[in-house]
């Protein structure tokens, strides 16, 4: 099995990178605005990105849910990529001197998708975007 894994520090408080990947206003500051977030344990979440071959649609659970320490999605459903199907999205949060670190995985994953390359580049990009929407306001996506 393959996991993709990122550990990044953020210059903000644990609560404002939490509300940034709990929240229909965070997800949409830095991911995508296209998306329906129910910020309940169990709740349901939906992303859509446009794409070459058309619209990209992600369905996934809230998986897990603590206040200001980890959101995990399990993905339910993607169209273009039935990889994502079954695998979890997690974020964990923790205080890190004056900021937070966010350990990020997207794992389950049955062996190594042909596009294992892109999707880790896909993420290393978002997060890039969240970070950048935490710490200044302004993500960096283009969707």
């Amino acid at each position: 099995m393959t996991d993709i894994k990122h550990d990044i520090s953020i210059a903000a408080a644990p609560n404002q990178v939490y509300n940034a990947v709990s929240t229909y206003e965070g997800v949409a500051g830095w991911w995508t605005k296209q998306c329906t977030i129910s910020p309940t344990q169990g709740g349901k979440c939906h992303f859509a990105f446009p794409a070459k071959d058309g619209r990209m649609e992600i369905a996934a659970d809230v998986s897990a849910l603590e206040s200001d320490r980890q959101v995990s999605w399990t993905i339910t459903e993607n169209d273009k990529h039935a990889s994502w199907v079954g695998t979890s999205v997690n974020f964990a949060i923790a205080p890190d001197g004056d900021g937070s670190r966010l350990v990020f995985s997207h794992a389950g994953f049955n062996g190594t998708p042909k596009l294992m390359t892109q999707y880790d580049q896909g993420w290393q990009m978002f997060l890039g975007s969240l970070k950048s929407y935490v710490e200044t306001g302004t993500g960096k996506s283009p969707y």
